[in-house]
């Protein structure tokens, strides 16, 4: 069946972090087609789903990838790192790394008949943390390869990096939040929480209604990250990096 195929093509080349040379099928013509690629890659990973990140939630994300709004994708528990730690990235990897917020759940948000508002997405988060989503393709086109493309490639995650959590942060506040990203001592961009889609507060809301359209369930412990902050910037093997958030503290990684 051509959605296994591709779906243990990309499991493979993930778990070698490596690169496809060839694609492994044709592509998905539908989101749906696409999704169903999505599930089977994380049934073949038979790890934990740490979360799920929201790609294209930033106008400087959507120019890149070509795409007009977000989509989703899985936080594979293998690639998920406290702040502080060592990533190891593939030879041929991209290495972008976007400084983003990320919102812990503390209670499920279950499929319901009507759609969630803010207020009530707010009230399943526990913590808010600075975080760092490490971004590279397993397909042989890149950034060029099309939105379908990059769902079934877990989203183009390849790893999160996450700060330590802080309880209590109001949904008004979070589009106020300054960020700003240093690469080896040396600032490389800045960036509001209000850049991605507005704020974190409505991108969980985004990801909450669309996983309840779809039947899906949200589920308290998972982390859910809300979308690049800054511009985009690509790091070298080696490079150390640190994103200071206000009032949430700092996270950091080396990439290697």
């Amino acid at each position: 069946m051509t959605t296994d195929t591709i779906a243990a093509a990309i499991v493979e080349t993930r778990k070698a972090l490596g690169k496809m040379d060839a694609y492994p099928g044709p592509a998905p013509e539908t989101l749906s087609e696409a999704l169903a690629i999505q599930d089977a890659v994380v049934r073949r990973f038979d790890e934990p789903i740490a979360g799920w990140k929201i790609g294209c939630t930033s106008k400087a994300a959507q120019e890149t990838l070509g795409t007009d709004g977000p989509f989703f994708g899985p936080l594979i528990g293998s690639r998920f790192y406290a702040s502080g730690a060592q990533v190891e990235t593939a030879a041929t990897s991209l290495r972008v790394v976007e400084p983003e917020i990320a919102l812990r759940l503390g209670k499920d948000l279950a499929p319901k008949p009507e759609a969630y508002t803010v207020e009530e997405v707010m009230a399943a988060v526990e913590t808010v943390h600075p975080s760092l989503e490490v971004i590279d393709r397993r397909l042989p086109g890149g950034f060029a390869d099309g939105v379908l493309w990059h769902v079934t490639d877990c989203g183009l995650s390849d790893a999160l990096v996450l700060g330590p959590g802080t309880a209590g942060v109001a949904a008004d506040t979070l589009p106020t939040i300054a960020v700003e990203a240093r690469v080896n001592g040396e600032v490389v961009s800045t960036g509001l929480g209000r850049n991605a889609l507005d704020g974190p507060q409505l991108a969980l809301q985004w990801i909450a209604n669309t996983f309840s359209e779809l039947g899906r369930t949200l589920e308290a412990g998972q982390v859910v990250s809300t979308g690049l902050l800054t511009s985009i910037f690509a790091l070298n093997p080696g490079d150390e990096i640190e994103a200071e958030y206000e009032q949430l503290g700092t996270v950091s990684a080396k990439i290697l």
